[in-house]
């Protein structure tokens, strides 16, 4: 009876697992219908179940999701899901996860939530775009007063410079989580030196692919 029950544990699991994978399947064909140009880079990520993660996550290979919180996310709407596959091969493209060197953990975690989700915010498609809290409408606001470009490595060195209470922190990580971090290094290791080489090499296409699709894609994807 034990042993049939631990059996039916694992069909449960791995049919949830299922349903979470055909989430992403769906969210990933939504985002290129929209944005042709990042076709090469959603097709990247390597869809994993993950009992252990906090929600998604990513590490530059995989997409990792644990498949009951990717549930309770699908259930706040279609357009969540996106964001959060967009944010996570936002992370990719621009390497957040081997550019923290010596920085501080917490502020670079932030930093580049805040850099991906800025650009988000400034991809006008209806697949991903909502209306911001004011307090992200703030943020975005008076970083882009204060930074030429907002990169995670810009936000970071703002963000050091604010002098934060650790309430006004918490409420900033709030309002710009998204994905777990924890799958994430300082630096690509030795032997997988080809995964940032290789999302170098789709942003380089990217860019022109979105230079040959002319002004109207240029226009919505701006902040890209």
């Amino acid at each position: 009876m034990e042993k049939n029950a631990v059996y039916t544990q694992q069909e449960r699991e791995q049919e949830i697992a299922q349903i979470g994978e055909e989430i992403l399947k769906n969210a990933r064909n939504e985002l290129y219908l929209s944005m042709r140009f990042l076709d090469v880079a959603l097709s990247q990520l390597r869809l994993t179940p993950d009992w252990d993660i906090r929600g998604l996550g990513t590490d530059g290979a995989c997409l990792f999701f644990k498949p009951d919180s990717l549930a309770q996310l699908y259930r706040r709407g279609r357009r969540t899901v996106n964001r959060a596959y967009l944010h996570m091969v936002i992370h990719c493209l621009f390497g957040h996860m081997y550019r923290r060197k010596e920085r501080d953990v917490r502020y670079w975690n932030l930093a580049c939530d805040i850099a991906a989700e800025y650009v988000m915010d400034g991809l006008y498609q209806s697949c991903v775009h909502a209306p911001g809290s004011h307090l992200r409408r703030e943020c975005c606001r008076q970083m882009k007063k204060e930074l030429k470009v907002v990169t995670a490595q810009a936000v970071y060195r703002w963000l050091c410079s604010q002098s934060m209470p650790p309430a006004r922190l918490e409420q900033i990580e709030r309002e710009f989580l998204v994905d777990d971090h924890s799958r994430w290094q300082s630096e690509a290791p030795k032997n997988q030196q080809q995964t940032p080489n290789r999302w170098e090499d789709i942003r380089e296409k990217m860019q022109t692919e979105m230079e040959t699709f002319g002004r109207e894609a240029a226009d919505d994807s701006r902040s890209l």
